[in-house]
C-alpha cells in the first residue's frame, strides 16, 4: 500500500468517525471500502445499536461508546444506535463501496456494465440495470466470496 493510499485510508476512516461524533444525531454518512472494518466512537453512551442491512455492513458492539463496523458488500444502508431510554443516539447512512475511484459504464450495443476505477484498476460493480446476464454472474461472484468469507471466519 502506498503512502497515498494508507493516506487515504485514514482520512476516509477519519471522516466516517467524525460524522458520528459531531453535529447532529441524524442526518450523517459514512463512506466505507468493502472488507474493511472501521472502529468508531459514538457522542454518547448506547445500548442498543442496529444495521438495516447486514448483506452490505455489520456492527459489533465493543463497549457502549465503541462500534466495529464491518464493511461487507457494495451498497447502502443504515445504521441506529439507541440509549437505555430508548432515545436515538445517531442515525446515519452507509455507503459501502468496492473501492475508491470513479464509476465507469461499459457499454456494448444496447447493454452496459458497471465498473469502479482507479488508475491502477477496474473492479466489477454489478448495478441494478447493468447487462442482465453478467449482473447475474457478478452478484453471484460476490455472493459466493461473502460465503467464503463467513465459512473461513466461523468457528471449527
Amino acid at each position: 500500500m502506498t503512502r497515498s493510499q494508507l493516506r487515504s485510508r485514514i482520512l476516509a476512516s477519519v471522516t466516517g468517525a467524525a460524522a458520528l461524533l459531531s453535529g447532529s444525531a441524524f442526518g450523517g454518512e459514512l463512506r466505507l471500502d468493502m472488507d474493511q472494518a472501521y472502529l468508531i466512537t459514538t457522542k454518547a453512551p448506547f445500548k442498543t445499536v442496529s444495521v438495516g442491512n447486514s448483506l452490505i455492513a455489520d456492527v459489533t458492539a465493543v463497549d457502549d461508546t465503541h462500534l466495529l463496523i464491518f464493511a461487507k458488500q457494495f451498497g447502502t444502508t443504515n445504521l441506529i444506535a439507541i440509549d437505555g431510554k430508548g432515545k436515538p443516539i445517531t442515525e446515519e447512512q452507509i455507503t459501502v463501496t468496492t473501492q475508491r475511484g470513479q464509476i465507469v459504464t461499459l457499454q456494448r450495443g444496447a447493454r452496459w456494465s458497471t465498473l469502479t476505477c482507479t488508475t491502477e484498476r477496474c473492479d466489477i460493480r454489478p448495478t441494478p440495470g447493468d447487462d442482465p446476464l453478467r449482473f447475474q454472474q457478478e452478484s453471484g461472484q460476490i455472493t459466493a466470496r461473502e460465503g467464503a468469507n463467513t465459512t473461513a471466519a466461523s468457528p471449527r
